[in-house]
């Protein structure tokens, strides 16, 4: 795919956002612009750059090449460094679909303490912006939605949660002073990974059944739907189940799928 045309049509799309996104055009080969090719350290064609802050920030464009990509990239990096979430709808806006790693901070936006937290949580999102994460903060008044996702429960805040697609992090009740050390800990792989877990029942002879409160760790299973059928076979196979949900269909589906084992003969064991 040819970079040109798509670049102008994201340009054309992103001269009407707020805030403003320019993109420009530089001739690197032109004698002209030598100086600047060598300031910005192009080194190759097309070379993408992103400045921001008046110059202050430049980093290298890593994200896709067509018009739709250029566009939708660009606009996240030119959201604020933080967000406030103030309703379920807010932090589903900001992050659906979006296979990024999500730094969210709920605190009560009533209380005393949140001034600090604000303060703290803002210097620390500017600082990191650019380098990976995004920045959420949610009012434990409204985003109940979340809460609910997460295991988490009103006498863990103020807490902070780490979502990266795959993992979650939690550190519960959190300290303004103690948000900068947990994170370099996060980014340093010292914290272990937060397992969404109901407590044990007294009488544990059926399996989990509810996905939205329990995590289900392993790798193969995907939950996106409510019910989600896997099949294992004797071998360790996992399959997903996606046909009809009757008696028969699931009947031939695992018949279909299960291991042939060959019955144990005794006589080969006789000498």
């Amino acid at each position: 795919m040819e970079l040109s045309p798509e670049y102008e049509k994201a340009a054309s799309v992103l001269s009407s956002n707020d805030p403003l996104v320019t993109l420009a055009k530089v001739d690197a080969n032109d004698e002209k612009n030598k100086d600047l090719a060598t300031e910005y350290e192009i080194k190759s064609f097309p070379t993408l750059k992103i400045i921001k802050n008046g110059g202050k920030t430049i980093k290298d464009y890593k994200g896709p090449r067509d018009a739709q990509g250029i566009v939708a990239y660009l606009k996240k990096q030119s959201r604020p460094a933080s967000t406030e979430i103030k309703s379920t709808e807010d932090g589903s806006d900001l992050v659906d679909g979006d296979k990024i790693v999500i730094a969210m901070l709920f605190v009560n936006f009533s209380s005393k303490p949140f001034g600090a937290f604000e303060s703290k949580y803002h210097a620390i999102a500017n600082e990191q912006k650019g380098k990976g994460i995004s920045f959420l903060m949610g009012d434990v008044e409204a985003p109940q939605g979340a809460f609910q996702f997460f295991g988490l429960k009103e006498d863990h805040v103020p807490v902070i949660v780490i979502n990266n697609d795959k993992e979650k992090y939690v550190k519960p009740n959190l300290e303004p002073d103690h948000i900068e050390s947990w994170l370099k800990e996060y980014k340093d792989g010292k914290i272990a990974p937060y397992v969404k877990s109901e407590p044990v029942p007294e009488s544990n002879n059926q399996p989990i059944k509810d996905a939205t409160a329990n995590d289900i760790v392993h790798e193969g299973f995907e939950i996106k739907g409510y019910p989600t059928l896997y099949f294992k076979s004797a071998s360790g196979n996992l399959l997903k189940y996606s046909g009809k949900r009757t008696k028969e269909k699931i009947s031939d589906f695992i018949k279909k799928n299960k291991d042939n084992i060959t019955p144990y003969d005794s006589r080969k064991e006789e000498l």
